[in-house]
């Protein structure tokens, strides 16, 4: 690993919170587009960043990894080697773009050549190896379509005015939105049992 990538990792790593983090990564131009209020949780930059492109209001959950090559060609050179043939093949390589109003739940794998098109929601631990359209929310291994978009907006929406808990973001919170939290776990199970 080269000295320059240790010291982004390890500036990245210093550099505070998500949107900090993001922050540092559009400063030295590590990605070939860091677009604005993004927020970046992972702790560690992909190889080739050049080949990403992070357009605005995104937001990258802890532990997304994003896979711009694809290094099955040492196999395939070890294969042709033994079999005597002169060939090679070289790795290959790919580029992602994350288009604006975009969430990457923890976890997620995204892999070269893939799109994800404006307004999305990607679950968490998902597979995306092929473009998602815009306005989806999807998820899974591999990921797919599972909803729309707005639906979720008004899900979220419907859940604030029924006065379902939430936090300001943080490391913490209060003991009033712990205790409304768990109120609203028991409540979703009542008469379930």
């Amino acid at each position: 690993m080269k000295l320059k990538h240790l010291w982004h990792l390890l500036m990245l790593n210093l550099a505070g919170d998500a949107p900090k983090r993001a922050d540092y990564l559009r400063r030295k131009g590590l990605f070939r587009l860091m677009g604005t209020d993004v927020s970046y949780s992972p702790r560690k930059i992909p190889l080739y960043p050049k080949l990403i492109r992070i357009h605005n209001n995104v937001s990258i959950a802890s532990g997304v990894q994003f896979l711009t090559h694809d290094i099955s060609d040492n196999v395939v050179n070890g294969y042709l080697k033994v079999q005597g043939r002169p060939e090679t093949v070289s790795e290959k390589l790919g580029c992602i773009e994350i288009m604006d109003n975009v969430f990457l739940g923890a976890d997620t794998t995204v892999l070269y050549d893939v799109k994800i098109g404006e307004n999305c929601i990607i679950g968490a631990k998902s597979l995306v190896n092929r473009d998602i359209p815009p306005n989806s929310v999807a998820a899974g291994v591999p990921c797919r379509v599972i909803g729309s978009f707005e639906d979720f907006v008004q899900k979220r929406l419907s859940e604030e005015s029924e006065g379902m808990p939430s936090a300001v973001r943080g490391v913490e919170i209060s003991d009033e939105a712990a205790a409304a939290c768990w109120q609203a776990f028991e409540r979703k199970r009542e008469g379930k049992a």
